[in-house]
């Protein structure tokens, strides 16, 4: 399981600050946003890129808290723990790449004999916990995305109106 969990790694360190093949990296183009931006709510989006950076830390959470065997810890769908305030573009921000240094920091950490454990509070091993947190982190980074196109359409829209 080595393998796995260098996989993951790569992985996530690619999607966060590397070179990933479907877009510019999570620093490039999500990072540099101000705070006007990430807190804008467009009226066909259900949540904010805030909302959604804050929502990806709080899954990550949850997996940094089941590798490092929090049996206890849980998040429920639709609740404040899946979808906490975003009121701070800064603290939010601030709060994801602190997830990444835990999460990596919790990868290299947790024991290879555990993969095919069931995760507490699921009924899942923690291959596919591992592998799902990537699959999350990239399914909101393309939400984001369309929330940067429909701002910079609506920009050009009201000023071209102007």
């Amino acid at each position: 399981m080595d393998t796995l969990k260098k996989q993951i790694i790569q992985e996530l360190t690619v999607f966060y600050s590397g070179d990933p093949w479907v877009t510019e990296n999570f620093e490039y183009k999500v990072a540099t946003l101000n705070a006007e931006t990430a807190l804008q709510r467009i009226s066909a989006f259900n949540h904010n890129i805030a909302e959604i950076v804050a929502h990806m830390t709080a899954w990550r959470n949850f997996v940094i808290k089941k590798l490092q065997g929090d049996i206890t810890f849980n998040i429920v769908d639709n609740t404040k723990g899946d979808w906490p305030d975003a009121n701070s573009w800064e603290e939010t921000l601030s709060n994801f790449r602190l997830s990444q240094a835990d999460l990596i920091r919790s990868l290299n950490n947790f024991s290879d004999n555990k993969w095919k454990e069931t995760v507490p509070t699921r009924s899942y091993d923690f291959i596919y916990l591992v592998k799902g947190i990537v699959q999350h982190d990239y399914y909101h980074y393309g939400q984001i995305g369309c929330l940067i196109a429909a701002q910079k359409k609506l920009h050009q829209s009201t000023t071209s109106t102007s």
